[in-house]
C-alpha cells in the first residue's frame, strides 16, 4: 500500500487464487462483520467462507506492507511443486467506493509455485565433478580424431538435505555450444586434433550454480607419424633419398636430422608428410605456410600415398635457418572399422620444422672440416641410401663439386632445433 500510518476503516485486504478447483482468499480486514473489534486482522478460508485466523506472525508496518503468512494446511495442503493460479486482489473501503481492482482488471493473472520450508533453508552450491573416457572404454579421453568421448557428471553432488543437482552445463572447449540438459551423461566428438578443457558447471533444485568447475582435458593428438625432406638425386635408381625431420620412433626426443643438401634436380625441397596407415587424405588443406607466409610456398597437396601429403618449397628459402612449415584445415578420414574414432576430421596445426644448413653432412648442426674430410672419403663413389648426404648438390655423384660447395659454406651453423609439434 501506499501507507499504513493510518489505517482507513471499514477495509478489507484480500487477495483471491485458485488452489486446483478451490477458491481460496487471503485477507486483513477491520471489518466488524469479520469479527474485527478495531485493530485489523488476518485471515484465511474459501473464498466463500468460512474464515479462520491466519498465522500470528502475520502483520503490516507503517510504510504500506502487509505481511500474511498461511499454513499450506490452510489452502488444502498443496503438493509441494503444484501451482496457486489466478490471482487477484480487490481492496474494498466502506460500502459506497468501488472495489480498486489488482491488476488492473477483473481477470485473474499469475502463478506460484509451492516450494515447502526447505526453500527458505541455507543452500550451499553444489559440487561439479566431471570424468571422461573414450566412448565404449575405460582409457583416458585421448587419441586420433574424430575422437567420440564420453563424459559423467553423476558424481556431482549438492550437501543440502533435500536439494538435488537439476541440470547440467556441459562446454565441451573446442568452440561448440555448451549443452545444458538433465542428464549427468553426456558424448560429443572431437573432430579435429589439439588439447580441449572440456568444463562442467551444475545447477542445484533452488536454481544456485556449483562453486566450482569439472575440469577434464581432452586430447585430440595430430596423427603424424613421420616428416620427411625428399630429394631425387638426379635420377639415381635407388633413389629418392629422405633426411628425417621428424620421426619419433627414429628420434624420440622430437629432434629431426638438418637437411644439407641442395634443391637438386627438382628443384625445391619436397616435404612429406605420413600420417598413420589408418588415414586417408582426403584433400587439400586450407591453408600451407613457410614461416607463417606463402613466399616460399611452391604448391602442396595430397599425396604421393593415400596416407601423405607433400609440400614443394621453393629452392631460394634461406640456408642455415629453421624453416617452420604448417599445415591447417587437412581433411582426413579415419578408417578405423568400429572404432570410437573412425570418420571424417579436420587436421590442423600440423606444423615441422626444416633445418637447412646445406654442407652439414655430419649432421652436428655445423659446417666444418669434418664435412669436408667425410666427403672427401667417399668421393668418386655414387650416391646411396647410406651416403646421400655426401651428395650435397644431389647430381647423384659425390665429388669435388660437393667438396667446394661444403667449403663454401664452412663457417655456418645452425643452433638447437625448435621443437616439434605434432
Amino acid at each position: 500500500m501506499q501507507t499504513l500510518s493510518t489505517v482507513p476503516p471499514a477495509t478489507r485486504w484480500p487477495i483471491n487464487f485458485n488452489v486446483g478447483a478451490t477458491g481460496y482468499t487471503v485477507r486483513m480486514t477491520n471489518l466488524p462483520q469479520d469479527g474485527a473489534t478495531g485493530a485489523p486482522i488476518f485471515q484465511v478460508g474459501p473464498t466463500a467462507g468460512p474464515f479462520v485466523a491466519a498465522d500470528p506472525a502475520s502483520q503490516f508496518t507503517p510504510d504500506g506492507t502487509i505481511t500474511i503468512v498461511v499454513p499450506r494446511s490452510a489452502i488444502g495442503n498443496p503438493a509441494l511443486g503444484s501451482s496457486l493460479t489466478g490471482f487477484l486482489t480487490r481492496i474494498t473501503a466502506g460500502g459506497t467506493i468501488t472495489p480498486d481492482n489488482m491488476p488492473n482488471s477483473l481477470t485473474p493473472s499469475g502463478s506460484y509455485t509451492v516450494v515447502g520450508n526447505a526453500f527458505c533453508a541455507p543452500n550451499t552450491a553444489p559440487l561439479a565433478s566431471l570424468v571422461a573416457h573414450v566412448q565404449g572404454t575405460n582409457n583416458p579421453p585421448m587419441g586420433d580424431p574424430p575422437l567420440a568421448i564420453a563424459f559423467d557428471g553423476s558424481a556431482s553432488s549438492d550437501a543440502d538435505p533435500g536439494d538435488t543437482v537439476a541440470s547440467y552445463t556441459f562446454d565441451f572447449g573446442d568452440g561448440s555450444a555448451p549443452v545444458t540438459q538433465a542428464s549427468p551423461l553426456i558424448s560429443h566428438t572431437y573432430t579435429t586434433n589439439g588439447d580441449f578443457n572440456a568444463t562442467l558447471k551444475v545447477t542445484d533444485s533452488r536454481g544456485l550454480i556449483s562453486s566450482n568447475t569439472g575440469l577434464v582435458t581432452v586430447a585430440a593428438e595430430l596423427p603424424v607419424a613421420r616428416v620427411v625432406s625428399r630429394n631425387t638425386h638426379n635420377g639415381v635408381a635407388t633413389g629418392p633419398f629422405d633426411v628425417v625431420l621428424y620421426d619419433p620412433t627414429a628420434h624420440p626426443d622430437g629432434t629431426g636430422d638438418t637437411e644439407c643438401r641442395m634443391a637438386g634436380p627438382q628443384n625445391d625441397y619436397t616435404i612429406i608428410y605420413s600420417l598413420g596407415p589408418q588415414f586417408t587424405v582426403s584433400g587439400p588443406a586450407s591453408s600451407a605456410t613457410v614461416d607463417g607466409a606463402g613466399t616460399n610456398l611452391l604448391s602442396h597437396g595430397p599425396g604421393p600415398g593415400a596416407n601423405q601429403y607433400t609440400v614443394h618449397v621453393a629452392p631460394s628459402v634461406a640456408n642455415a635457418m629453421h624453416h617452420t612449415i604448417t599445415l591447417s584445415g587437412m581433411p582426413v578420414h579415419n578408417n578405423t572399422p568400429g572404432a570410437p574414432n573412425s570418420g571424417n576430421a579436420t587436421l590442423n596445426n600440423a606444423l615441422i620444422a626444416l633445418d637447412l644448413l646445406v654442407g652439414d653432412t655430419t649432421n652436428n648442426r655445423a659446417v666444418n672440416s669434418s664435412d669436408v674430410t667425410q666427403t672427401k672419403a667417399q668421393s668418386g663413389q655414387n650416391a646411396t641410401s647410406a651416403n646421400f648426404r655426401l651428395d650435397v648438390n644431389a647430381n647423384g655423384a659425390i665429388n669435388a663439386t660437393d667438396v667446394s660447395a661444403i667449403k663454401a659454406n664452412s663457417g655456418t651453423q645452425l643452433g638447437a632445433s625448435p621443437a616439434r609439434e605434432k
